[in-house]
């Protein structure tokens, strides 16, 4: 299952750069005086370990995509992704000490270069600028320790009554009471193929204003190096399904953007709205902030690994649905409880009938 490199200008891409071409260079200064101070570091310390940090920095950046992989976190990839970024700073910081071992070795004193000094150093002062390098990333991009706790569904608590909609990996659209009272239901097959894939389950006001139903909008996907077969077109009829009477909706639900999604949808009557919800499509993040009650920040991206949130809903009771990198979710605010779903993309939820 693809967890895809988001394509805009997103905090990892501020935090990459950042550390990438300016951080290292303040690290590389840290480094350097630490050595001077504790291990017989030379007059040059802080330049050769300047030069170590912008090497392994570069090295570790190019070769993590090549050498860890999202496929190790299994069907419920949510659940092990804290321990999959654990992982990756332990192999980058790996990584770290074989390159600056020589460095390290270079930037101390002749008498104080055997190889158990050189190592305890090198272990020393990286220790050191990795907190800072961890903390950089945890604050700019990746939020999810602090500001949500992956929890399983039922532990969530009850939830709102109504039907959730959404497409499996293999293209199935999908049913099912959020509450699970009864088995999930397949309504229908969506196009998706290395052209064309779908963006967005909506829902809309049927012929009759009394009933609601599902469409499916579709994207296309254009290579440079193979052409885009001649009879591709979005299938007709985009209609899945009818999802029940419009009673189910507020009036004012109608009149929310469903520009690309680009928006949260809410499902709360206005006027009964008070939990503060924030959503940037462009950045990547989802913030909350419940009255007298916590708040969260949800932004998932460490090194090159970055997760899109996409198509957030927020129930009746405020918890919120939404898509993240192939999967749905549920984020309770009041709790900062985050559960997986399942798998898949594009989710549409419509409250059972008032």
């Amino acid at each position: 299952m693809p967890f895809p490199l988001a394509n805009t200008i997103t905090s990892l891409i501020f935090a990459n750069v950042t550390y990438l071409f300016i951080l290292n260079a303040f690290i590389g200064i840290l480094e350097g005086k630490l050595l001077k101070r504790w291990f017989a570091g030379q007059s040059r310390a802080v330049w050769w370990m300047i030069a170590a940090n912008y090497l392994s920095a570069w090295i570790g950046f190019l070769a993590l995509p090549y050498l860890t992989t999202t496929a190790l976190l299994g069907p419920r990839p949510i659940e092990r992704l804290n321990l999959f970024v654990a992982g990756m700073v332990l192999f980058s910081f790996t990584i770290t000490i074989l390159v600056e071992l020589g460095f390290v070795h270079l930037a101390t004193r002749r008498n104080a270069r055997p190889f158990r000094h050189t190592l305890r150093a090198t272990l020393a002062v990286n220790a050191i600028s990795y907190l800072l390098i961890c903390a950089w990333f945890l604050w700019i991009s990746y939020s999810l320790p602090f500001n949500a706790h992956i929890r399983t569904l039922t532990a969530l608590g009850p939830l709102p009554a109504g039907t959730l909609y959404w497409v499996d990996p293999t293209g199935h659209v999908i049913a099912r009471h959020l509450d699970q009272t009864q088995p999930d239901q397949t309504i229908g097959q969506v196009v998706q193929n290395d052209f064309m894939k779908p963006s967005q389950l909506c829902i809309s006001l049927a012929k009759d204003p009394q009933r609601v139903q599902i469409d499916t909008m579709y994207y296309t996907i254009q290579y440079a190096n193979r052409p885009t077969p001649p009879n591709l077109h979005e299938p007709d009829p985009l209609l899945l399904a009818d999802a029940g009477p419009s009673s189910a909706f507020q009036p004012e639900y109608w009149k929310q953007s469903r520009n690309l999604r680009k928006t949260v949808l809410d499902l709360r009557p206005e006027g009964h709205r008070p939990t503060h919800i924030q959503f940037d499509f462009y950045h990547q993040f989802l913030d909350t902030q419940v009255p007298n009650g916590p708040a969260a920040h949800l932004t998932i991206g460490w090194a090159t690994l970055e997760w899109d949130i996409r198509e957030p809903t927020v129930l009746p009771d405020e918890k919120i649905i939404f898509e993240l990198a192939g999967q749905i979710v549920l984020f309770d605010p009041h709790t900062k409880n985050l559960a997986f779903v399942a798998l898949g993309t594009c989710p549409a939820f419509i409250p059972a009938a008032r």
